[in-house]
């Protein structure tokens, strides 16, 4: 994928290009784990997954015998990157909710 985005003005700004990194790939997450410090920003990317078991040696019924929590991705940045991306994410969490508040409330305590 290339895209190359263009700026209507006709000023000095450079034009940005998005392009695919070869190494690119989507992945499924079901959470994640984070920090944040004056020195950087983490985000920890995990898939979780229920592992069945029998419930015991002579039975054939099964039950949830553990939770695999799997992490796929971890990314590094700066506190103010950090920072950047939670305002980012958080605007696109309200126009959502904006659009769809019937799904998407937030569950009162």
């Amino acid at each position: 994928m290339k895209t190359k985005i263009e700026n209507n003005n006709e000023d000095d700004r450079i034009k940005v290009v998005i392009t695919d990194d070869p190494a690119f790939r989507r992945i499924p997450v079901s959470g994640v784990f984070g920090t944040l410090n004056p020195l950087e920003g983490r985000i920890g990317f995990f898939l979780d997954s229920v592992v069945p078991g029998l419930t015991d040696e002579y039975s054939t019924h099964m039950k949830p015998k553990e939770l695999e929590r799997r992490m796929m991705t971890e990314v590094c940045m700066s506190p103010q990157t950090f920072i950047e991306i939670s305002e980012w994410m958080n605007k696109r969490v309200a126009e959502l909710r904006e659009n769809m508040p019937e799904t998407l409330q937030r569950e009162e305590d």
